[in-house]
């Protein structure tokens, strides 16, 4: 016979909660991926040789390996791993109007990009390699293979680096102002040497010693600090010629 009208209002509701049930337990699956994504997504800091090539091999892996594009890009050039900083708390690219040099204070050349917990291995891979090519020139104390992280060699995302090296570096904590070591890989807690990003100008730019990038790379720059990802820093915003010694 035909359904009497509560029982077609409890059908409904009961279709309904398991409807409304359905729905809630999708979104809490999405978001709960989503926020244990955000959760393991963690900053940190590279330096070998000259930023301007290292910054271009990590944006270019951040397109390949982590589809990022525009202001996704996160892969920032910087300075750390000094004892010392300026007036203003201000690292600059070097002395001119009596800046305060980064390499003078005992700074290194880095680029600290973002990184979900599961991508840190191909990224430090990528760094290994760069050791490995370096010349002459990024030899110098400014240009020493370095790696910051929060809690340094003691974070629990260093065993993920270490385990992602062939055996051949030996990684020590920084100290703060080292000369550099062949061999040698200087670890940084960020919290005692954190991360200060470089000037404008020194922002997705061509590597003075390789053919030009291209001009996408270069745009980059425009579209961050369009969005607040880069800014002045109080140095001048002045490029030197490059010093290569081969």
């Amino acid at each position: 016979g035909a359904t009497s009208e509560p029982d077609q209002e409890l059908s409904w509701l009961r279709g309904s909660t398991g409807l409304l049930a359905a729905m809630v337990l999708a979104a809490s699956v999405v978001l709960g991926a989503a926020g244990r994504a955000a959760a393991r997504e963690v900053d940190i800091y590279f330096g070998v040789g000259n930023f301007f090539h290292l910054q271009h091999e990590f944006v270019m892996k951040e397109a390949l390996s982590l589809e990022r594009r525009g202001q996704d890009i996160s892969s920032i050039s910087g300075y750390a791993g000094g004892n010392k900083v300026g007036e203003l708390d201000r690292i600059c690219y070097s002395g001119v109007a009596l800046a305060p040099d980064y390499a003078a204070l005992g700074h290194a050349q880095v680029v600290q990009v973002s990184l979900p917990e599961e991508n840190i291995p191909s990224f430090a891979k990528l760094f290994f390699e760069e050791i490995s090519k370096r010349s002459l020139s990024d030899k110098r104390p400014q240009f020493r293979p370095s790696i910051g992280l929060r809690r340094g060699m003691k974070s629990e995302f260093f065993k993920l680096i270490q385990e992602a090296s062939d055996g051949s570096l030996k990684f020590v904590k920084g100290q703060g102002d080292e000369q550099g070591e062949d061999g040698v890989v200087y670890v940084y807690d960020t919290k005692n040497y954190p991360f200060r990003p470089a000037e404008v100008i020194n922002q997705f730019q061509n590597n003075s010693q390789e053919p030009q990038y291209t001009s996408d790379y270069n745009d980059i720059g425009p579209v961050l600090r369009a969005v607040g990802q880069i800014s002045t820093t109080g140095c001048p915003e002045v490029r030197p010629p490059e010093v290569r010694l081969f």
